[in-house]
């Protein structure tokens, strides 16, 4: 609309002085074909139309003013925009879910056998105040269960030597960990007397509380055993205070295992186990070291589906630990079934 009345106001001022001129001219010859007055009427309404004009069309100062103006808005608008998305892209990242498995990896152990292909175990590095309830519960269904993992450390990075260990199915929190030369630096467990027992109870991992108290019960009893007897066995004691003979170990493993295993819950009602007897630990042979280092035996009396019972044989394979890893049990025929361990819960 400026441009228009810009326009405008050019014609009607060329148009003015044409008709001016020829108004002066008609005046002087006095021609009654071609008055003067006639011409008069035109400059008149060029007069009028270039007035029009010039207050429609805005003085350059008016101009930059509308145009600091526009461009004002507009900045203001993209700065308000570059600020929304500013906060929401600090949103975003504050939302951003931290998860201590986020970094976690994955190491060969050593194998027992020649011909076994290594098994691994996930290694995390953490600082134990990470390491919340809420934190192992999200570390245990969303890692450790989702990717089947079964062997897995971390590693506390403010408390030296600490950390939790995992062999399926229990967690231990606050347990030595340290590596050993003995396993390629592979990562072993070491009672702390410091222990918190996890297990998975109800969709939840919750601490286990009367298994923590039997479990450490358990493993004093057995470092004050060594540590009694001969002047010479106290020194060596002292020497090596946390030294426990691995058998010794696993017997008392295998023990606490074969009294808190709900066997009824394993059978999944193919067999009810009735009676368990003549307890004993051995180191597994070579043909079996495969499934453990050690393996604890016990006599069953089982009753199968029809009602039939007969004798059979529970026997339950441990890790260097004394954590459980294959469970096996003799079927009426004597042949050896293995009862997955997914299936394994516990009488608490």
């Amino acid at each position: 609309m400026e441009t228009f009345w810009a326009f405008a106001g050019l014609i009607s001022l060329f148009a003015f002085f044409v008709f001016l001129f020829k108004y002066f001219k008609a005046k002087k010859e006095n021609n009654p074909d071609k008055p003067a007055s006639k011409y008069l009427k035109r400059v008149l309404i060029c007069l009028a139309v270039l007035i029009v004009a010039l207050i429609a069309t805005p003085s350059k100062k008016e101009t930059e003013k509308k145009e600091e103006a526009s461009t004002g808005g507009t900045t203001e608008i993209a700065t308000e925009s570059e600020n929304a998305a500013e906060v929401e892209n600090e949103a975003d990242t504050e939302n951003e879910e931290h998860h201590i498995y986020d970094n976690a990896e994955l190491i060969d152990m050593e194998s027992d056998s020649d011909t076994e292909a290594p098994r691994q175990r996930s290694v995390i590095h953490a600082a134990s105040t990470e390491v919340t309830d809420d934190a192992l519960e999200d570390w245990y269904f969303n890692y450790i269960k989702k990717n089947e993992i079964e062997n897995a450390v971390i590693i506390y990075t403010d408390r030296d030597g600490y950390g939790v260990g995992y062999s399926k199915p229990l967690s231990f929190v606050d347990s030595h960990i340290y590596k050993d030369t003995m396993l390629n630096e592979d990562y072993s467990m070491e009672f702390s007397g410091e222990e918190k027992i996890y297990i998975e109870q109800d969709d939840h991992l919750v601490f286990a509380e009367e298994e923590t108290k039997e479990y450490i019960e358990a493993m004093t009893e057995l470092q004050d055993e060594k540590g009694s007897g001969s002047e010479t066995d106290k020194e060596e004691s002292k020497e090596d205070a946390n030294e426990v003979d691995p058998l010794e170990n696993a017997k008392k493993m295998g023990q606490w295992w074969f009294s808190n295993i709900n066997w009824d819950s394993v059978f999944k009602y193919k067999h009810t186990i009735h009676y368990l007897a003549d307890y004993k630990c051995i180191e597994a042979p070579e043909e079996f070291s495969e499934y453990g280092k050690y393996v604890g035996i016990a006599g069953a009396d089982l009753q199968n589906g029809f009602g039939a019972e007969f004798s059979s044989h529970v026997y339950i394979f441990m890790d260097e630990n004394g954590v459980a890893q294959h469970v096996f049990y003799d079927e009426a025929d004597g042949t050896s079934m293995e009862l997955p361990m997914e299936n394994i819960t516990m009488n608490f």
